[in-house]
């Protein structure tokens, strides 16, 4: 029997993003039993999206720093398995299943193969660290303590890697061309990131980014009914 694979979303202030990344949890191939959760801590929105495998947490009170947001949304999770899912990238159907079917012998899988979305509709193939490509027993996570939680960086992923490696040695694969699974954003997104903040209090910084958008009115507030979908079909540009 699969297993089930609990793929964990900490969002603040980006639902357009944010049905783009539900649509690619919608879309998955994965034959076992998964679910996608979601944590929103933006006190002026409520995200409402009904569906039997995504789970929505609204809350009012702010988590921080991003270490204890990521943890708080794990705890949530009832999978044996656990992956990121990042709000503002894109993930192909076979995500899941290749995560899985690649998996070790301990229970890890990562990859640093990954597609770029360099302008609309140019996608092209890179390497990095991408902690989204991560399947990990939730056991193991536990184990390793998690995220660290007493800074608010946007480095905790390589922090985390870092000490599976410690333990584990090195454990990242590279997988058939044809199975890359993940779209990685950064301008074509046109909204923060907080990996180009770097040790800066990403909190504070998101918080800040959208305050502003919600003054200018680029940004809704109240209740709001996502519309899971991607802008355009990403499958279609995958570079062969």
């Amino acid at each position: 029997m699969l297993p089930k694979i609990s793929c964990f979303c900490a969002t603040y202030g980006r639902p357009f993003l944010l049905e783009e990344a539900i649509h690619s949890f919608l879309q998955q191939d994965y034959a076992g039993e998964k679910e996608l959760v979601i944590v929103n801590d933006c006190a002026e929105q409520t995200l409402i999206f009904e569906h039997p495998e995504v789970v929505i947490v609204n809350t009012k009170e702010r988590i921080i720093p991003l270490g204890k947001k990521f943890n708080t949304t794990v705890a949530l999770c009832s999978g044996e398995y656990i992956t990121p899912w990042e709000d503002d990238d894109i993930y192909l159907k076979n995500k899941l299943t290749v995560q899985q079917q690649n998996l070790n012998p301990a229970g890890l899988f990562h990859t640093a193969m990954a597609y770029i979305e360099e302008a609309h509709q140019h996608i092209t193939k890179t390497r990095n660290l991408f902690q989204y490509n991560l399947l990990i027993r939730r056991c193991i996570f536990e184990e390793i303590g998690q995220y660290e939680e007493h800074k608010d960086t946007g480095t905790i992923d390589a922090q985390l890697i870092g000490r599976l490696v410690h333990v584990f040695g090195a454990f990242s694969k590279d997988i058939p061309e044809k199975d890359r699974f993940y779209i990685y954003r950064w301008g074509t997104a046109n909204n923060y990131h907080a990996s180009g903040w770097g040790t800066g209090d990403v909190w504070q910084l998101a918080a800040s980014v959208v305050s502003d958008n919600i003054k200018s009115g680029s940004m809704p507030v109240g209740d709001i009914k996502l519309n899971p979908h991607w802008k355009y079909n990403y499958a279609d540009y995958i570079p062969v």
